[in-house]
């Protein structure tokens, strides 16, 4: 870097740090940092948003820089001023969290309620990932931002300086429409008219196999009507995020029948098939891409029935046990 590019950073660190004050309130904090004059004036034009702001903490401001709303593009942002408070109260956690608090939260909820279809009516999350001890990256699902400044102190408040605008995360199959290797998946969804089945549930997990997961399936298979079961059996009831799920989790899907995850390390598979993408945020959960279709007939799938009898079969002989010991007893 060239020693006057080096001096303008440093600059640019001091003036925001001198006009910091953790006596002020957040919106005050975000109108005096030289930062964040795009976003100040993005919360002065909203009313909605500015009586969030105005308001004491806790919350935790993810804020844009005005490199990053200029990169954005005032084209990109929409004309409804609705819209725009939901996108502006996406950028704000509903605690008072520094970095290092933020990342042991893993999936904080934000001040974005309406249109969310999460568990307790809370608000949609984002995704927040180590980088480094002291750093994180911020996610929506598909954009991840960086902290570029961390941990500016407010009344009762934090700010977060990040590098990029975030998106309120939109239903599955417009979120899937936006991955690429996700196409054949929404495809099949289409051609079967099963969009309605991840749309309109609430509180789901999605595991969406990759393209080249489709291309092991025959024809036949992928026209049959019963594509249809092996799609509702790869969405699971309830919203199981990566980062928190448990080893050996059985889980009940829309088809009816179960599956079972297990965790190894970083790595997470579903009845063997593996997790090549995580965390991709919908409106109504969270989607996980695996690198295999999965099959409810498969042997690879748990069968509830078969433990149903192991268990009938053990308390069998534990009873015929007991009985024969108090016969010998007596």
């Amino acid at each position: 870097m060239q020693l006057k590019q080096l001096i303008t950073v440093l600059l640019m660190i001091v003036s925001s740090v001198i006009a910091q004050d953790a006596n002020k309130s957040l919106r005050d904090n975000v109108a005096e940092n030289p930062q964040l004059k795009s976003l100040s004036a993005l919360i002065s034009a909203n009313e909605g948003i500015a009586k969030v702001f105005s308001e004491e903490g806790p919350m935790t401001l993810l804020a844009p820089s005005d490199s990053a709303i200029e990169y954005f593009g005032s084209s990109n942002l929409p004309q409804d001023a609705k819209e725009i408070e939901k996108i502006l109260r996406y950028h704000v956690v509903n605690k008072a969290a520094n970095v290092t608090e933020l990342i042991d939260h893993k999936y904080p909820n934000t001040f974005l309620t309406e249109g969310v279809n999460l568990p307790d009516k809370a608000g949609q999350v984002v995704v927040v990932t180590p980088k480094g001890s002291k750093n994180a990256t911020i996610s929506d699902g598909i954009n991840e931002a960086k902290i570029v400044q961390g941990d500016l102190a407010a009344k009762d408040s934090y700010i977060h300086v990040i590098d990029t605008v975030l998106m309120p995360p939109k239903s599955p199959s417009e979120t899937a429409r936006q991955v690429e290797d996700l196409s054949t998946y929404v495809n099949t969804l289409i051609t079967k008219d099963q969009l309605s089945t991840i749309d309109d549930a609430k509180e789901i997990t999605i595991f969406a196999p990759n393209n080249d997961a489709f291309g092991q399936l025959s024809k036949s298979v992928l026209e049959s009507d019963g594509i249809k079961d092996i799609l509702k059996y790869h969405i699971v009831k309830g919203v199981l995020y990566f980062r928190v799920i448990t080893n050996g989790t059985k889980s009940k899907t829309s088809q009816g029948d179960d599956v079972l995850i297990t965790v190894d390390g970083e790595d997470v598979s579903v009845n063997g098939a593996k997790v090549v993408r995580a965390d991709i945020l919908t409106n109504n959960g969270v989607m996980h891409i695996i690198d295999t279709v999965l099959d409810p007939k498969s042997k690879s799938a748990p069968d509830a029935k078969s433990s149903a009898s192991s268990i009938e079969t053990v308390s069998g002989v534990v009873a015929f046990v007991c009985v024969f010991v108090c016969l010998f007893l007596n």
